[in-house]
């Protein structure tokens, strides 16, 4: 399942558990120029990366930490966030969109 988040301030509470063990969210933006930063916050070992859709189907992969990507949008788009756990345990987190 992919969750849609509102690119100005959202919050997404999520598990991640074994039988799932990649949860996905997306949100859009509408041009240039668009300051952001995800923010992951877990207990546990989780990690997050994000791709942008550029259109064409391909991907591009938006670089950052493994906790926090800060960046300024280089035009519209659609970005996925994928939440996941190198170590594949169960645990509880909070994903942040803040722009």
């Amino acid at each position: 399942m992919i969750q849609e988040a509102d690119p100005l301030a959202t919050c997404i509470a999520g598990s991640i558990d074994p039988s799932n063990d990649v949860d996905w969210s997306k949100w859009t933006v509408g041009g240039a120029g668009v300051s952001y930063v995800v923010r992951l916050e877990t207990a546990g070992d989780a990690q997050i990366v994000m791709y942008k859709d550029i259109g064409d189907g391909n991907f591009y992969r938006v670089d950052g930490t493994p906790t926090e990507i800060s960046r300024t949008s280089n035009g519209a788009g659609t970005y996925y966030v994928a939440v996941w756990s190198p170590s594949g345990s169960t645990q509880p987190y909070k994903l942040t969109l803040r722009r």
